[in-house]
């Protein structure tokens, strides 16, 4: 599971360490890195995965109807979008000059864990998001709590 925020320094060359947690999460013997994306949200920061979520995603589309609009816009959306970026023996990657460019990345980038998946975003712009959904985390705290009862037999 993906926890935390972390900011690392991204050099002039676009290498970005990848925090040691996160590395290890993903680690998968086909493959070892990350895969990255454009939020699907259309909001200005990046989601990534492992391998293994990968894999779920592209089982969850071959579930779905093959001419349907969803699945296109997803497969759009997240595999002809997506980046494989390997981790080099320092466990960093090289993030393409256009998706520092999306985030607006100046010198550094915060790795947010989301649970199975991160979110990478330009640290100001994080910042920000986090000042919005503390002004609004007891509006929302009592539906965590609903959802969370059944599986627990109480709330949080």
């Amino acid at each position: 599971m993906f926890v935390g925020t972390i900011k690392n320094t991204l050099d002039p060359k676009g290498r970005l360490s990848v925090p040691a947690h996160f590395r290890n999460v993903v680690s998968h013997p086909d493959f070892n890195g990350i895969y990255v994306w454009p939020a699907l949200s259309g909001e200005a920061y990046l989601e990534g995965a492992g391998h293994e979520r990968m894999l779920r995603f592209e089982t969850a589309l071959q579930k779905m109807d093959p001419f349907s609009e969803p699945r296109r816009v997803l497969q759009d959306h997240i595999f002809a979008a997506a980046y494989n970026l390997s981790f080099d023996a320092n466990g960093r990657i090289v993030l393409p000059k256009n998706l520092i460019e999306f985030l607006g990345a100046k010198d550094s980038i915060s790795f947010v864990g989301v649970g199975s998946g991160f979110e990478l975003w330009e640290p100001g712009a994080r910042n920000q998001r986090v000042e919005e959904s503390r002004a609004k985390v007891k509006e929302y705290h009592g539906l965590l709590s609903t959802a969370m009862a059944p599986l627990s037999g109480e709330g949080l």
